[in-house]
Formats: C-alpha cells, structure tokens, sequence
C-alpha cells in the first residue's frame, strides 16, 4: 500500500492537524479496500478458469457448441509442470526430419512421416540401406513398396522389379513410362541368365576394371547361378566333383566363343570337347565326363523341362538401365508351378548383371513373393551375395515376405540353410511389419527384439499401418495414399475392392 502524507504551507492549527491527520486515516482505509476487492476479483477469475466456470456446465445455447444433456462426470487431476515433467517424460523422439519420400503419418507424434534410405545411411543412422516388409495378405505391404517405388521416381530413384510373380507391377511400371518384359505363359520373349551383363567402370572395391577383371567378375556372377540353381534341381549341396565338372564345362562354353547359353553348359558337361584341357586331378576326358554327368542331367530340366524355350537361347529383350522402373513379369506361370523360384532366380541374374555399378545412381530393387525362394537355400546365398554389393552401387534391396517365419522353410533349427534364410533379413537395417496373426507373434518378436509395447501393438494394426524399425528407432505409420496411387497400387480389385 503507498504512504499517505500530506503537504502543510504555514502554520497548521490543532484543529486543522486533527482533520489531516483523520483524511489520510480513511484514504489508507480506501485504498485498502480496493486491493482486497481487486485480490478477490483475481482469486475468483482463477477459480472460474480451473473450474470451468466461465460456461454454462451443459454448453452454450447455440448450433455446434458441443452441448450435452448431463454433466461429464470424468475426473480431473491437478498438477504443476514441474511435476508433470518427470511424471510422464516425453515419449515420442524427434522424428527422421522432412527430407526424404513422404509416406505417411506418425501415429504416435502425428506429423508426417518422411523415409529415403540413401538419405539416412549417408547420415549415419543406417548400416545399409536395405528393407524388409512383412505382413499378412491384405495389410498394405504390396501397396507400401508400389508407392515408395512411384514416389522414389520423383526423387530421382530408378526400381527394378526382377520377378514380378503376380504381374502386379505392370500397371505401377507404365503409368511412369517405365518396361515389361513378359516371360512364360503366351509370351516369345527369352532371357539368357547367362548374359554378361553390364560392364561397370569400377568394381565393388572401387578400383577400375580392366579385361582381365572383368572376365573374372562374369565367371563369377555365372558360376554362382549355375550353382544356385543346380543344388536347388538336386536338392542338395554340391560336392567337389560337381563344383569342379561345372566350373570346367563353363570354362569350355566360354572358350568357344560367342555367346554363353545354358545349352553349351549342360553339353560341356554330358560331352566335354575332345581335346580340351583338364582340370587337375582328373585323367582324362571319360573321367571328366562321369564327374560332369549329374550335374548335366538336371540341368537339363532348364532346357527341356517346365520352362523350355525361356533360358536356352540368346536374350530378345535388351535391357534398359536408364528407365524408371522395369519389372519381369512372371505373371504366366500359375502360384503352385514347381519351377517359379527357378525362373525368378535367372530373371533376378539377369536383371542384377544388367544394373551392375555404381555410375547409376541410387535405385530399388524390389524382390517381391520372396517366400517362394525360402526353401531354396542355394539360391539365397547367390542373393545374399548380391546384397552384400548394395552399400558400394547405391542399391536398396527391398525384400517382401508374408512373415518373418517364412525363413524356417529354409531348413531346421541351427542349421546352414536356416541361418542364410534369417541372414538375409538381418542384413536389412530397416523393417517393417504390419500386421501379423496370433500364432506368428512370438517368432516375430524374438526375430525382431521388440519390446511389450511393440508387441502388443503388431496384431491390433488397421489396413495400411505397420510398425518401422529403422536402425534403433521405432515408428507406428500409417501410410496414405492418393487417389492416383491407390487406383495403381489397389490388388483386390477381383474383391471389389476395399473401403479406405
């Protein structure tokens, strides 16, 4: 309150002293009873503003106010944000930033959700940029992979489809002016899984490949896919009579000249070339043809079985590595065709020599209904060969499963079969999963390490939500689409499609 003082001129009386002296008495009285009104005032306005006091308790009288017939009976807790900040900390992290292919919303912080593998490997929060997703059927996994695939075309990216099962991809790949090539079924077209693919400038250690470099990455590439596919034909490893006839026999097609067919190999192999030279160890030409006959006669399936006329002869699509996208559409072969994993693996040969390097800046490559190759170890390792090159040519591999259990198929429990199967998801620093049934959520969560809360999240996602692992991080998602997008990516058209 302020000191009340009075300023006398002259000499003051006792009577005029009396009436000052009582002036300022009730000018301090007033004065007074003006803050307590004003503290009163205070007081009642804060308690009208914690209260809720300052509208009516069923709502204001007019259209869209929010007016109920009761009174909401939810309790209310009070609490300074000093406490608050220690009670519940926050639980939500920064987010990946913008930059990057937007692909939905973050349930959890809901904001955008922006992902590009290339951008964040280059910021250290990847160890390589490949992706695994997995999800029952009809969660969105097919629709996620089709739109990071569109979207990556804006950016810059180019995807390769290698061994599109379903012929899925071919509406997704001409809507951006991309390539089909369509094997099997009607179709005349021939690949030859044994082309030579692409030569880069640089190989995968960054030194530049001269002639004699090159030869031994061809001999390579092609002895690891006759291998691959001749131990999944035999259903079994192969012994060094069989390495050491095949690697002979390609060494003989190649020493002709011209062009190397399947054909040549597995005639090598029945009937080696009089006069050709041995490898050591083996006396003479009848030996070397004993050594080469296993080996030859299943290969033979891939020249005169179910897929005769589609790898016996030269190539009659080039490949264009400049294009947006371009997929193999596989979509002739029928879903229980015994030779489908062998036809994927010699379209994803083919298509991997033909993109080989590092000059062609970043790209997709997509391995759709890549549970069909599970129970084919040897042709995992020839995929887990090429994925150990992503990191050095700018390739993001992108594996798509129906769940994270589909790697058993691949042999028993400890065994090396089984351990390619699971390496080849492990060597993906970013996965996701949408939702997946009952019986499969214990192996998905000792695959993955996830904790309670991610675990009881998995099975209670809705259509085109899924769980991202991205290094150590985790986000909910829920991906959205546009309407172009979602006609292009939509697979139950046959099912009259889905409400969004």
């Amino acid at each position: 309150m302020p000191r009340i003082a009075s300023l006398v001129i002259g000499e003051e009386t006792s009577k005029q002293r009396r009436r000052r002296v009582a002036a300022e008495r009730d000018r301090r009285r007033d004065l007074a009873a003006q803050e307590r009104a004003g503290a009163a005032a205070q007081r009642k306005a804060e308690k009208a503003l914690w209260e809720g006091d300052y509208l009516p308790r069923l709502g204001e009288r007019r259209a869209r106010s929010g007016r109920q017939l009761r009174e909401a009976t939810a309790e209310t807790e009070r609490a300074t944000t000093k406490v608050l900040r220690t009670a519940y900390p926050f639980i939500v992290d920064d987010g990946l930033g913008a930059q990057g292919l937007v692909i939905g919303r973050d349930i959890m912080s809901n904001r955008a959700f922006s992902f590009d593998p290339f951008v964040l490997y280059r910021r250290g929060l990847l160890t390589n940029p490949n992706i695994t997703v997995a999800g029952v059927i009809g969660t969105g996994k097919s629709a996620l992979v089709k739109c990071l695939a569109l979207r990556g075309v804006a950016a810059g990216y180019r995807t390769f489809i290698p061994g599109d099962v379903k012929g899925e991809w071919t509406g997704v790949v001409e809507a951006v002016g991309g390539t089909v090539i369509q094997v099997g079924g009607a179709s005349r077209e021939r690949i030859n899984p044994l082309d030579e693919g692409r030569r880069p400038d640089r190989d995968e250690n960054g030194h530049i490949v001269d002639d004699e470099g090159w030869r031994r990455m061809v001999r390579k590439q092609r002895l690891q896919l006759l291998e691959a596919l001749l131990e999944t034909l035999a259903g079994s490893r192969l012994d060094e009579r069989d390495q050491t006839a095949l690697a002979a026999a390609l060494d003989r097609a190649t020493g002709r000249g011209g062009e190397v067919l399947l054909p040549v190999v597995v005639e090598e192999l029945l009937a080696p070339t009089d006069g050709c030279e041995l490898p050591a160890g083996v006396p003479d030409r009848a030996e070397m043809m004993r050594m080469g006959r296993r080996a030859g006669l299943y290969l033979q399936g891939m020249i005169r079985g179910d897929v005769a006329g589609l790898f016996d002869g030269p190539s009659t699509s080039q490949f264009d590595p400049a294009a947006p996208m371009v997929s193999v559409s596989l979509a002739g072969f029928s879903d229980g065709d015994k030779g489908v994993p062998l036809v994927m693996t010699c379209a994803q040969a083919w298509v991997e020599a033909a993109v080989r390097g590092g000059d062609l800046g970043k790209r997709f490559m997509i391995y759709d209904e890549a549970s069909r190759l599970m129970s084919s170890p040897g042709l995992l390792g020839r995929m887990a060969d090429e994925w150990k090159l992503a990191r050095r040519w700018g390739i993001a591999n992108v594996v798509v499963l129906h769940r994270l259990s589909d790697s058993d198929a691949a042999g028993p429990e400890g065994s090396r079969e089984r351990a390619l199967a699971e390496g080849l998801i492990a060597d993906t620093s970013t996965r996701v999963v949408y939702r997946q049934e009952a019986d499969q959520l214990r192996r998905t969560t000792e695959r993955l390490g996830l904790n309670h809360v991610g675990a009881a999240m998995v099975p209670r996602f809705n259509q085109g939500t899924g769980l991202w692992m991205i290094g150590q991080r985790y986000y909910a998602v829920a991906h959205y689409r546009t309407p172009w997008e979602a006609a292009l990516t939509d697979t139950d058209d046959a099912m009259g499609g889905r409400d969004e």
